[in-house]
């Protein structure tokens, strides 16, 4: 028996259930199962099996495995989000020869991929993380209060512990590497479209290692970042790139001084003192490079 606990959006977890490690078939999963405490339900099953790391997460245990969404009979919609054109081509030349999926847009940056969710209607979006004007992060967090249906990929050279647990939390359905054969992006898809979660195997070690290591009953300890709203997130990351209060008014088309009180209260919440140490952070957390 392993017991695991850790701070979610619904309260207090507690593990109660095992995980078998090796490998076999998925139709018998080895699997770790959490249930709250609260007065919402929660499920968490984390499959280990040839192919990588599976979790279903459903609020109800009565859910069908594939989901609220069945887009199994049709082809998926995509929609590739990306700052490199290389890397948008390369995933559009893999894809020309099934028929399972169609790419139906692209977008350059976080702050265009939520445009074109509204506009589009993709069923899944293939999302990098460090992207100027607005993060992969962020913007899988205004996708998904936008249509929680939307199935998110990331598709990151990134692998810290930090945008692992970050944006399983947000509720991604597959975190792949860049450096990952293409396969294992395509894999993915099918998991999504099938609506399941897919992790490549080094980022199934990171979200096992921590899991293991939050010992029985342990809190997350909580990232200050995380207390910032999306709205608050956004500026923050504007900030950090050295825009100006008017040129973030602009963008976000709101007044410079709502655009103040937000720097003052991303300040206050950060225990900082000045831009400069914003932008410190930002890179730091590598929402922006040098």
């Amino acid at each position: 028996m392993l017991a695991i606990g850790f701070k979610s959006e619904l309260g207090k977890i507690e593990c109660r259930g095992r995980i078998l490690m090796g490998w076999g078939a998925l139709e018998r999963p080895r699997c770790l199962v959490y249930k709250s405490r609260g007065s919402q339900s929660l499920r968490r099953t984390l499959f280990v099996g040839r192919i990588g790391f599976r979790a279903i997460h459903r609020k109800s245990t009565t859910r069908m495995l594939t989901g609220a969404r069945d887009i199994h009979m049709a082809k998926a919609k995509i929609l590739i989000t990306d700052d490199h054109r290389v890397v948008i081509e390369g995933i559009k030349s893999a894809l020309r020869d099934h028929e399972d999926f169609e790419v139906v847009g692209e977008a350059v940056n976080g702050r265009d991929a939520v445009r074109k969710v509204r506009t589009l209607e993709p069923d899944i979006v293939i999302m990098d993380i460090s992207m100027p004007d607005l993060n992969g992060i962020d913007s899988t967090l205004q996708i998904k209060k936008i249509n929680p249906d939307v199935a998110v990929i990331i598709f990151s050279m990134y692998s810290s512990k930090e945008y692992v647990i970050d944006l399983f939390r947000a509720g991604i359905s597959a975190y792949i590497l860049k450096e990952d054969p293409m396969s294992q992006l395509l894999a993915a898809l099918k998991e999504a479209k099938a609506g399941r979660k897919y992790f490549s195997e080094m980022v199934q070690q990171i979200m096992l290692d921590h899991l293991t290591n939050a010992g029985p009953g342990q809190a997350m300890a909580k990232d200050p970042f995380e207390g910032l709203s999306l709205r608050e997130r956004e500026v923050f990351q504007l900030l950090a790139e050295g825009a100006s209060i008017k040129d973030i008014a602009r963008r976000l088309n709101l007044s410079p001084k709502t655009v103040e009180s937000h720097k003052y209260h991303i300040l206050q919440k950060l225990k900082v003192q000045s831009v400069n140490d914003l932008t410190k952070m930002a890179i730091r957390k590598k929402i922006i490079s040098i």
